[in-house]
């Protein structure tokens, strides 16, 4: 491993994945994830689930990570030292000032180029996409906002400047109700209404905002988001797309007397290069109101960049590539993988007693996936996820989706532009109309409907997909399902997170029987750690992904311990597996969640190989964010649910 691919590991580990910024305060949660105290405090506090694997969190359980800490701040102090080596790049701080406050600048962004695919149509030209993640907090500066009746509102402000005159689409995501308001060349917090421009909010709720806007690049323009609620602390993500980088730069002070920003600058250029910048430095505040910065910092300049073009870039085999790090693993380059189309053999498919393909053993797929549901910018439209979690294909390439934040199922037909609500969307709730976080979803093809997995409340529901259908029907009760699989006998298996097994019930029935698992808590073959995503056979050998002991367990009928299929402790490597499938020949397919890739291990295997992602954590259409859910088609088409990028993403079989 080279020392630039190891420190872009180290940096991960060092990094909040809410905050994106470098630890200061680290905690553990039960999750097994490490994250910045007060953010990771607020998520449980909005959402009380974890934001990386969706199970239940509890504030008291933090546990605080002094190593982490302590590596952290070791990191933090060798990017002052690092500084110097970097002069080529080396740009002036842009600086804002108004009457009452002055803040400093360090030149920040996360600008990932985003070939945009959607629906199977590839854009005229790259779209670059610019995100930066921030926080209110009861440190950042207050105002009276133009909508506001106080002078108690957070707000937070970040210099905008663009590459390029153009249209962008400017969207914030936040964990409370916000406002959002941009000004020309300055603002001032005494006179909110002044510089002010006018924006159509196209935001799917208070919680979002969306607007397009025109922006020159020799004019400096600033963003200001603000709580709609006095004294309200906050999460949110800034995202602009457009033709070009815009760079997002902090100049207000929402954490504390340190003036912080995110760790890292990843820009991808239109020739497909990725360079990482060093750690931007973190610069104390004197003891007065004035906020200083040195008067340079560190930025990845794209037109200084030297770029490696993707045609010179050797391309390996998924086949042959070993499931380690995903920052190790090479994937096969579209443009030189041979286009062959292997046979596919068509079977039914045991978890949904639909058609699937048996696979063969050495076939490939695109590694530039279509998005096919969904797109970067969650919400709530019907073109839109929130955080989806499970779903399913059936025969006609219609695809099914547990939208886990909007608490709801959405049917999204091949090449649609818009998905169709089919269960739940009336908010949440344990109506009979409602889902509180549904988490996973089959298709019982006999009755023509759908088995809901619904998470949040405890049960488990069939709702119909005939026309005219408004609520489901509760077919068992009290169980904490966190995944879910038909055979070809109609029983339905749940995995439980309270219980740690999984449990089949024949239809209709509410007395089951536990056919993994049981045993408590535990790393034994007889126990589970978090079972989740279940796949069933035509022989009934249940397999089961053991989140949090990162395997994938295989029980037989009539076992009483499962064996390890994926996985485990050896040289393996498998971060959080979550969705899984399993073809005719025993080929395992399963999502390997924490390291952003998809593994294939066939039969009897000691190690998986990457078939698809595996390229960092990204929206690029070869990267993936958070996967969750895995389904084929008959073709053998490959759909992953890429959760925290609110879409559903195919890779095409080659």
């Amino acid at each position: 491993m080279d020392s630039k691919t190891k420190a872009n590991e180290d940096l991960e580990t060092l990094t909040c994945p809410i905050t994106l910024q470098l630890f200061r305060d680290p905690v553990i949660a039960t999750d097994g994830h490490a994250y910045e105290r007060v953010a990771i405090v607020k998520w449980i506090e909005k959402h009380g689930t974890s934001p990386m694997t969706r199970e239940p969190l509890n504030v008291a359980d933090l546990q605080s990570d002094e190593y982490l800490k302590q590596l952290a701040s070791q990191r933090r102090t060798s990017t002052v030292s690092q500084m110097t080596q970097y002069n080529s790049v080396i740009i002036p701080v842009i600086s804002a000032n108004d009457i009452e406050h002055k803040y400093s600048a360090d030149m920040v962004a996360y600008n990932q180029n985003l070939t945009q695919l959607k629906k199977g149509t590839r854009s005229l030209s790259p779209a670059v996409q610019t995100s930066y993640a921030s926080q209110l907090t009861s440190n950042s500066p207050t105002y009276n906002c133009v909508d506001c009746s106080s002078q108690d509102h957070y707000y937070g402000a970040f210099l905008l400047n663009a590459s390029t005159n153009d249209y962008y689409r400017v969207s914030i995501q936040s964990s409370a109700a916000i406002f959002t308001y941009l000004y020309a060349s300055s603002f001032l917090p005494s006179d909110p209404s002044s510089n002010q421009i006018p924006l159509t909010n196209t935001g799917i709720d208070i919680y979002n905002s969306n607007f397009f806007i025109y922006l020159q690049r020799d004019m400096q323009y600033i963003l200001i988001v603000t709580s709609r609620n006095i004294f309200t602390e906050a999460i949110f993500l800034i995202n602009i797309v457009g033709s070009n980088y815009v760079y997002i730069v902090p100049i207000s002070n929402n954490y504390s007397t340190t003036v912080t920003s995110p760790s890292t600058t990843t820009v991808t250029s239109p020739s497909t290069a990725i360079v990482t910048s060093p750690d931007t430095t973190t610069v104390t505040s004197p003891s007065t109101t004035t906020v200083t910065s040195p008067s340079t910092a560190i930025a990845t300049s794209p037109d200084t960049t030297t770029a490696t073009s993707p045609d010179t870039t050797t391309a390996t085999s998924p086949d042959t590539t070993t499931a380690t790090s995903p920052n190790t693993a090479i994937a096969t380059s579209p443009s030189t993988a041979t286009a062959t189309s292997p046979s596919i053999t068509t079977v039914t498919s045991t978890s949904t007693t639909t058609s699937s393909p048996s696979i063969p053993t050495n076939a490939r797929w695109s590694q530039n996936a279509v998005t096919v549901a969904g797109d970067n910018i969650g919400g709530n439209g019907t073109d839109q996820l929130l955080w989806p979690d499970g779903l399913t294909v059936d025969g006609n390439q219609t695809i099914f989706v547990a939208d886990y934040e909007n608490n709801r199922i959405v049917q999204w037909n091949i090449d649609d532009s818009n998905g169709l609500v089919v269960a739940g969307g009336h908010g949440p709730g344990n109506k009979l109309n409602q889902l509180y976080h549904p988490i996973d979803v089959s298709i019982d093809k006999d009755t023509n409907s759908l088995i809901i997995c619904d998470y949040g409340n405890k049960r488990v529901l069939q709702w119909s997909l005939q026309s005219g259908t408004t609520q489901g029907e509760i077919l068992l009760s009290g169980t904490f399902c966190s995944g879910l699989a038909l055979d070809q006998q109609r029983n339905i298996y749940v995995s439980s997170t309270e219980t740690f097994e999984v449990t089949r019930y024949q239809m209709g029935s509410t007395n089951g029987t536990i056919v993994a698992g049981g045993n408590g808590a535990g790393l034994g073959l007889n126990q589970f750690r978090w079972p989740t995503y279940l796949f069933v056979d035509a022989n009934q050998n249940v397999y089961v992904s053991d989140k949090v002991n990162n395997r994938v367990m295989k029980w037989s009928i009539g076992a009483q311990e499962g064996i390890v299929v994926a996985g485990g402790r050896a040289m393996t490597k498998m971060s959080t597996p979550r969705g899984l499938f399993v073809d005719a020949s025993g080929t395992l397919y399963v999502v390997d969640a924490g390291n952003q890739r998809v593994l294939r291990w066939l039969e009897g295997a000691k190690q998986g190989s990457v078939i698809v992602g595996g390229n960092g954590i990204g929206n690029q259409q070869n990267q993936l964010n958070s996967p969750m859910g895995l389904a084929f088609d008959r073709q053998g088409n490959m759909y992953v649910v890429d959760s925290f990028n609110h879409r559903v993403q195919q890779f095409s079989i080659e």
